[in-house]
């Protein structure tokens, strides 16, 4: 008899862990996992694109002796979605971002986006940031600088800047971006 209920309990402890998840199933590396964690921690981060970081270049390579250009203000990213597998946006407000110059002490300032657009016209582009989003396969590289992550899209100049603030939190992404970079590279099925 002490047999028969040991065995029951047995049988019912073990059909209670089949039934229930573990909590290993949603810590998995997945695409999608990868994807939500980044859609997580980078919203409200500072981000620098990598168009930007072009503007200030393109900027300073025409300025005579005695003049500066560098970026003012700060942007955050409002939205970091995944829209498919692969294939993710980073939507930021760079209402507040300007670009400030300097000529010999004077200090000018001028908003960002419209700098860009008379640099550039209207094909001011943006790549990463568009709401149609990018494929993870289209990023070169990601690497970390202390608490900033410089992540280079295909075509682009200059890296964009994510700013997190944070060491082990810029570790993290970096480890996620180069994992997507991977898993969604089209030419990672070929095995090299």
């Amino acid at each position: 008899m002490m047999m028969r209920n040991y065995l029951r309990a047995v049988m019912l402890i073990g059909a209670g862990c089949l039934s229930f998840p573990t909590s290993a199933q949603g810590d998995t590396q997945t695409v999608e996992n990868a994807q939500y964690f980044l859609s997580l921690v980078l919203t409200d981060a500072g981000y620098v694109p990598g168009s930007m970081r072009t503007g200030i270049a393109y900027a300073s390579r025409n300025l005579r002796y005695g003049q500066t250009a560098s970026i003012g203000g700060r942007t955050l990213v409002t939205d970091a979605s995944a829209l498919s597998r692969c294939v993710s946006r980073i939507l930021f407000d760079i209402s507040q971002l300007r670009f400030v110059f300097s000529d010999r002490g004077e200090k000018y300032e001028q908003n960002a986006l419209t700098f860009l657009k008379k640099a550039w016209g209207d094909d001011a582009k943006m790549p990463g940031t568009n709401v149609e989003g990018f494929h993870w396969g289209d990023v070169v590289s990601a690497v970390q600088e202390g608490a900033v992550v410089s992540l280079k899209f295909k075509g682009a100049e200059h890296s964009s800047q994510i700013l997190l603030g944070d060491d082990a939190m810029a570790k993290r992404v970096v480890y996620a971006i180069n994992f997507l970079r991977m898993e969604c590279d089209p030419a990672g099925s070929t095995g090299f």
